[in-house]
């Protein structure tokens, strides 16, 4: 690196604080918005956040960055671009448009940091003139200029992607309020910068591929369990296996034709990137109630090694897919779901820990689907104790509220565990 160092000096009140910054390859392509503001339309959330979810990082001249694996945002701090450690925090807005906030407050950065949203995690962009449209970053100054009712935002920038090719990747000059959202339609050209989707229709079709992926794991591992011949082939069969066509016990499949084993290794993939960082905090839940309570506990078991494997219970609309990888030996699990309306479960070994998160997958055709007033998302919350769920009402004291991952469907819902015992499928988002 060369040249002087650059200045970052903090916006507002405090103007005249200066800290010492380096360069970086991130330079902003931005256009100011005359007046008080031009009117987006602001990205939306696959799942909207029930509450405001943040993460910290310190981080000095090396350089480093700031995630938040729930909402999909990477933060890159280049080296250089502050003198000493430096606390950087950011904060997702609850809700269902895709907002932030940043600290340190008002901070400008010269040059800027590198803004990545993951858009397989929100919905698909409204069209223009039969286009799906470019996804933008807007700066906002206030709060009051997000409009969740009407899915807008009045910004006073609009910061346009790097010119790397990549969508979602953005240069940041300065904190603190940044809202993801849609602006002139895409292109021809943008879309054959990134193969066969355009880039923006990417959380619809990630949602497609890993959720067919999950239906060729689950196919194989009914497959494998109803086999007669003991020389039935060890290779992944056809996905569109028992499973998908409604082998699951009770005639309702995925609705998928088809599905290649391969994704099985890019859901794994998406699996490692995921983190265990949800809030411990016990709260009150609502659960799902079953459409017809179970008069007693329902149980099911398998032992699976590392190659992965499936634990299945249908009567309960249950399953449990360990992924290839998450044990290193030949290990019991097992799923008891317990009596009454909750659709809450035991699982064992009790107390077990996995580094690579297992996906626990709910039918939701065995529940009442019709949300309670106020409520709009599924959620999987952890319960310590047979006491803390009324199998009465299906409601809990619980904590660690996970929300569905991105290949949940409208039939099933699927939500990451790291560790057991006790989860309860409920209603999370108000």
């Amino acid at each position: 690196m060369s040249g002087a160092p650059a200045a970052v000096a903090t916006r507002g009140a405090n103007d005249s604080k200066q800290e010492t910054v380096g360069r970086s390859a991130y330079e902003p392509r931005s256009a100011a918005v005359s007046g008080a503001g031009t009117e987006v339309t602001a990205a939306q959330w696959l799942f909207p956040l029930v509450r405001d979810v943040s993460a910290t990082a310190l981080i000095g001249p090396e350089g480093g960055t700031l995630e938040l694996p729930e909402t999909g945002l990477r933060l890159v701090v280049p080296a250089d671009v502050v003198g000493e450690p430096t606390p950087f925090r950011v904060t997702a807005r609850a809700g269902r448009l895709v907002a932030y906030d940043f600290e340190p407050e008002g901070s400008e950065f010269t040059p800027s940091l590198r803004f990545e949203q993951d858009p397989s995690l929100l919905e698909p962009p409204p069209l223009q003139s039969g286009r799906p449209m470019r996804m933008q970053l807007g700066y906002y100054e206030h709060a009051s200029a997000i409009d969740e009712t009407n899915g807008v935002a009045t910004v006073t920038e609009v910061h346009y992607p790097i010119e790397d090719g990549a969508r979602g990747t953005f240069a940041v000059p300065h904190f603190s309020d940044y809202v993801v959202c849609w602006g002139t339609p895409l292109t021809d050209a943008d879309d054959a910068t990134v193969g066969h989707h355009p880039p923006v229709q990417f959380g619809r079709v990630m949602r497609k591929h890993l959720f067919a992926g999950l239906v060729a794991v689950v196919a194989a591992m009914t497959a494998a369990a109803c086999a007669d011949a003991p020389s039935a082939p060890t290779a992944r069969p056809n996905p569109v296996a028992t499973f998908a066509k409604g082998g699951n016990g009770n005639g309702k499949g995925l609705g998928l034709d088809k599905s290649d084993g391969s994704s099985i290794d890019s859901i794994v993939a998406y699996l490692a990137t995921l983190h265990d960082t949800v809030s411990r905090e016990t709260q009150s839940v609502k659960g799902m109630q079953r459409l017809s309570p179970l008069t007693s506990m329902q149980s099911a078991s398998a032992v699976i090694g590392v190659d992965g494997g499936m634990v299945q219970l249908p009567t309960a609309g249950a399953y449990l897919w360990v992924p290839p990888g998450a044990v290193s030996a030949p290990t019991t699990f097992s799923i008891t779901a317990r009596p009454g309306k909750a659709a809450a479960y035991d699982f064992q070994p009790a107390g077990a820990v996995f580094a690579l998160p297992l996906v626990f997958i709910q039918d939701k055709t065995v529940l009442n689907g019709t949300a309670p007033t106020g409520f709009t998302s599924g959620a999987l919350a952890y319960f310590g104790n047979d006491a803390d769920v009324d199998p009465s009402t299906a409601n809990a004291t619980a904590s660690q509220m996970r929300f569905p991952l991105a290949f949940s469907t409208d039939q099933y819902l699927t939500f990451p565990i790291w560790h057991f015992s006790g989860y309860i499928v409920s209603w999370g988002c108000r």
